[in-house]
């Protein structure tokens, strides 16, 4: 599949799973960064899921680390 067909189809998942909240931003950031490590990023993809979903866990839920 190429490249830009591959985005489209991430949109799309994005779109259709993520809630409809003030989160949601980050939550398609993590499915993003999560879907595309091994095709573009790598670790640093990986780290920038991580970082996303403490956000997350930091400011919708109150917790840290």
């Amino acid at each position: 599949m190429d490249s830009f067909n591959e985005k489209v189809k991430i949109y799309n998942m994005i779109k259709e799973n993520v809630s409809p909240d003030y989160y949601a931003r980050y939550e398609g950031s993590v499915i993003k960064y999560v879907l595309r490590h091994d095709m573009k990023g790598g670790v640093e993809d990986i780290d920038k899921a991580i970082r996303y979903l403490e956000m997350i866990k930091e400011e919708k839920y109150n917790a840290k680390g």
